[in-house]
């Protein structure tokens, strides 16, 4: 089954001292279809904030094994303290938690390099989604 995961980026800019800013990203939802996306995206456009980034919509798919109600995304972020330094990840989209979980103690377990030294900060969430459900709906002040 393909799943669409829905993200919104806006904002980006080069700052005052000329380091670039990627400004801001948004988890919109998980979606069963091309078409269902499409109209999540439409509703967006008329919400504070999206409205005023319409292009910034950005979908990723995703094969899942078979079909789910309930998806989780596996994601790792890795910043620095002044978080200059910014990445993020995402490990995979399952359709099961333990699934989830187990993709982040996989990536943990290749990558067990001492991160701190270099004064880097490793994040990891299992977040969960609903198909078909906007996230965001109340939109957002830039």
């Amino acid at each position: 089954m393909k799943i669409y995961e829905l993200v919104h980026m806006h904002g980006a800019e080069t700052l005052a001292d000329g380091r670039f800013h990627y400004g801001d990203c948004a988890m919109l939802g998980c979606f069963s279809s091309a078409e269902r996306v499409a109209a999540a995206i439409e509703k967006y456009r008329s919400i504070p904030g999206f409205c005023d980034y319409p292009n910034g919509f950005v979908v990723f798919a995703h094969e899942v094994e078979e079909h789910a109600v309930l998806v989780y995304l596996a994601n790792v972020y890795i910043h620095d303290a002044e978080y200059e330094f910014e990445y993020s990840r995402n490990l995979g989209v399952f359709k099961n938690e333990g699934d989830a979980r187990l993709a982040v103690e996989v990536f943990r377990q290749d990558n067990s390099t001492r991160w701190e030294v270099d004064g880097l900060i490793v994040e990891w969430s299992v977040d969960q989604y609903t198909l078909d459900e906007m996230n965001c709906t109340d939109g957002f002040e830039y």
